[in-house]
């Protein structure tokens, strides 16, 4: 899921934050 969401390409919030998820 987040994997997902840090391979596409998005300047969405949503994706700001699963990407601050996975990195913590």
């Amino acid at each position: 899921m987040v994997k997902k969401l840090l391979l596409s390409p998005s300047p969405a919030p949503e994706s700001r934050l699963s990407h601050r998820l996975a990195t913590s």
